[in-house]
């Protein structure tokens, strides 16, 4: 009988233990999704529920099987875009409305929130279109960010008395003590004067309050939150207090009827000239009303137009930028979508990240060489942008910089580029041609991805590494150079190349190549290949989607010398000698080089011009169009003293640099020895002269 007795209880322990629920265990009860959050103490949360409709009722109590959990959360995006949800009755077994919940239930009409709810979710009932009104109850400690957001019909937020954490006046939801605007009900209507008590006016604190014609700020107030005024869309104009001392970022962005902000007088920190908000001393552009048309003059005070400065001006046609600019802040003309142009001046160094993006109209920038970074999507979605100037003071061509620049037809990438980014050109689909210079290393993830008309492409040999989808939906591809640095080709690189006829392969060992890297590509390409090759071609295992192997005959170029070292203003030469096969023929030479500034090169005499580093490149292109290069490094010295002086007459002199730039007016001979190390042009009278400076 012991034994029996034994048995039953360990096999009772044994159904308890595989009974046993696990946290995210889910199960349906009443219709109704719900998700184990704690099996000790029972307790579940109303899980995702796709397309419930009409009246719902959450039961207190969920039971599975033979266990029974009490329902005391609904969980984040519970019934997110559930659009024929009329109403929900919520169980005061629950404590927290979770992020999401009711976000998007567009048919909600009603909610009654109990008074053991102790947490609202963030978002939790965004764009609640047809919600009227909300009763907060006094358990309420915590209600998150837009939790009550884009919902057009509601009229008022009312919090029971008592809530220790928050109050309410005229349909208005505050912190308990006032002093900070928390919660403006998205369907007030004209105007709205700001209680006194309040300081702060919290992050979307009006966002989307499209009705309201005007907001009276009190001088009470010293913040405004980020996206505090965000698509208030009938409002016109605004006031900022000189209590103010801080404003949030995008704080009036889509304001599309707002046409003036002034700031009054005495304001320590802000400053306003002709509608347009600025720092007090009008050294950087803050905020341009959204509703501002046709041309625009920035201040020539201005250095820095800051951060989504004109976001969303899609008014504007033109902007005038002054010389004094030399920060273009991230967003600054995000979405500018009417302006055609944009003259960026050389003194110019910034331009932050998406700071053109989707200016639709846009169709020719001159970037200046005194720009050093360009932002990721900085030119992002220009569609009407057909060309581009890229300085050789640019190193690197970012993130998705010209991606989806779709009527951009060709590109001149600068000998100063190191790096073409992910992304960097994607999708600019009528992109035909793109000239890749010498000094890059690294071409992204999806650099060229769907450029769909560009038809060939070479890759120099200072690049080793080619990112993934490379050139992937190069439809039009017919051709692709690729050189020997190149010893891995990855996964996608070709893939959909549809067009591709003829791949030159310098590197005498197959490379490596990835999943799928040609994938879609014809297998009758002909592969030419360096002499000597074939057989380790047509035997490698990663080459088997080709057969077509041709070797080429032998081509070298090498230079006289690898390394120079030259002081200012003195010259050498370097000799480029061509070695190749007699069925071998050489299409064209070039002498390039990375940094005009530092060292110049005509037909192998290279000039030092000041101190710094430079690559010298020699690049000579056989008769099947492939680049062959080799470099020699420049380094210049800086050298003191003048070997040359103008000593015709005592008259002063006008000293010029390279570039054609004053740099002395009017000057004496004797002041010639003080100018920096480097060439320069020197006019006296009638008569004009080149200078060395050492």
């Amino acid at each position: 009988m012991q034994m029996k007795k034994y048995l039953l209880f360990l096999v009772a322990a044994m159904l308890a233990t595989v009974a046993r629920a696990a946290v995210g265990d889910t199960f349906t009860y009443q219709g109704l999704k719900f998700e184990v959050t704690s099996e000790d103490d029972h307790t579940v949360a109303v899980g995702r529920n796709v397309n419930v409709s009409g009246d719902v009722s959450i039961p207190s109590v969920a039971v599975n099987d033979s266990s029974r959990y009490s329902v005391t959360e609904i969980g984040k995006e519970a019934f997110s875009a559930c659009p024929s949800l009329t109403s929900v009755s919520i169980p005061n077994s629950v404590t927290t409305i979770g992020e999401l919940a009711f976000d998007n239930c567009i048919r909600l009409t009603s909610v009654s929130i109990p008074n053991s709810v102790t947490e609202i979710g963030a978002s939790a009932f965004y764009n609640c279109i047809r919600l009227t009104s909300v009763s907060i109850p006094n358990s309420v400690a915590t209600i998150g960010a837009s939790a009550f957001s884009a919902c057009t019909s509601l009229l008022e937020i009312v919090v029971e008395n008592g809530n220790p954490n928050y109050s309410s006046e005229n349909g208005v939801l505050f912190n308990i003590d006032k002093t900070e605007l928390i919660t403006c009900p998205v369907g007030k209507e004209g105007e709205y004067l700001i209680p006194t008590s309040v300081n702060r006016i919290g992050n979307e604190a009006f966002s989307y309050c499209s009705r309201l014609t005007s907001v009276n700020i009190p001088n009470s107030v010293t913040e405004i939150g980020e996206y505090a005024f965000y698509y208030c869309s009938s409002l016109t104009s605004v006031t900022i207090p000189n209590s103010l001392t801080t404003i949030g970022k995008l704080a009036f962005s889509a304001c599309t009827s707002l046409l003036e902000i002034v700031v009054e007088n005495g304001n320590p920190n802000y400053s306003s000239e002709n509608g347009v908000l600025f720092n007090i001393d009008k050294t950087e552009l803050i905020t341009c009303p959204v509703g501002k048309e046709g041309e625009y003059l920035i201040p020539a005070s201005v250095n820095r137009i800051g951060n989504e400065a004109f976001y969303y001006c899609s008014r504007l046609t033109s902007v005038s930028i002054p010389n004094s600019v030399t920060t273009i802040g991230n967003s600054a003309f995000y979405c500018c979508s009417n302006l055609t142009s944009v003259t960026i001046p050389n003194s110019v160094i910034t331009i932050g990240n998406r700071a053109f993006y989707s200016c639709s109209s846009l169709t020719s920038v001159n970037i200046p060489n005194s720009v050093t970074t360009i932002g990721e999507l900085a030119f992002c979605f220009c569609k009407s942008l057909t060309s581009v100037t890229i300085p050789n003071s640019v190193t690197e061509i970012v993130n998705s910089a010209f991606r989806d620049c779709i009527s951009l037809t060709s590109v001149s990438i600068p000998n100063s580029v190191i790096k073409i980014g992910n992304s960097a050109f994607a999708k600019c689909s009528s992109l035909t041609s793109v000239s890749i210079p010498n000094s890059v290393t690294t071409i992204g993830n999806t650099a060229f991805e769907g450029c769909s008309s560009l038809d060939s492409v070479s890759i120099p040999n200072s690049v080793t590494t080619i990112g993934r989808q490379a050139f992937f939906r190069c439809s039009s591809l017919t051709s692709v150079s690729i050189p020997a640095s190149i010893t891995e080709i990855k996964s996608l690189t070709f893939d959909n190349c549809s067009g591709l006829k003829t791949i030159y392969d310098l590197n005498p060992t197959p490379q490596k190549i990835g999943m799928s890297a040609f994938k879609n590509v014809p297998t009758d390409v002909v592969v030419y290949i360096p002499k000597g090759s074939y057989d380790d071609y047509s035997r490698s295992s990663d080459w088997t989607h080709f057969s077509d192997f041709r070797e080429m005959g032998a081509f070298d170029v090498a230079l006289s010398e690898q390394t120079l070292e030259l002081t200012a203003g003195n010259t050498a030469t370097v000799t480029a000698t061509v070695t190749k096969d007699d069925d071998m023929t050489v299409k064209s030479e070039e002498w390039t080089t990375s940094n005009p500034k530092v060292a110049t090169v005509d037909n192998g005499v290279i000039t030092a011009v000041a101190p710094g580093e430079a690559v010298i490149w020699f690049t000579a292109v056989d008769g099947y169009g492939v680049p062959h290069t080799e470099a020699c490094k420049v380094t210049v010295s800086e050298n003191s003293g003048v070997a040359e002086v103008v000593t015709d007459t005592d008259a002063p002199v006008d000293v010029y640099n390279l570039q054609g730039v004053a740099v002395l007016r009017n000057a004496a001979a004797t002041e010639l020895g003080k100018l920096p190390a480097g060439l320069y042009i020197v006019r006296q009278g009638a008569k004009s002269r080149k200078i060395v400076v050492r």
